[in-house]
């Protein structure tokens, strides 16, 4: 299964946030799938501004029940 989400998420403050999110999900058995997954933002806000900086990496699981993620933020280091 190959995720491939794109969507809106709007702040309790009022902004709005585009996200992508892609990867990939195994299943194996009855067992929860398990997933990799990356993302992007784009916002105009200039309190979110600094998510147009970072790429999402993300772990997940996947059952009847819902879906469970936990992001890791990778922000870019390298010297110029």
């Amino acid at each position: 299964m190959l995720p491939n989400v794109r969507g809106l998420i709007t702040t309790d403050d009022g902004a709005s946030i585009l996200f992508e999110l892609r990867g990939r999900t195994v299943f194996e058995g009855d067992a929860p799938g398990r997933q990799n997954l990356v993302g992007w933002f784009e916002a105009d806000d200039e309190r979110y501004r600094w998510l147009n900086d970072i790429v999402c990496i993300a772990e997940g699981r996947i059952d009847d029940e819902g879906m469970r993620v936990r992001a890791y933020a990778g922000v870019h280091e390298l010297e110029a």
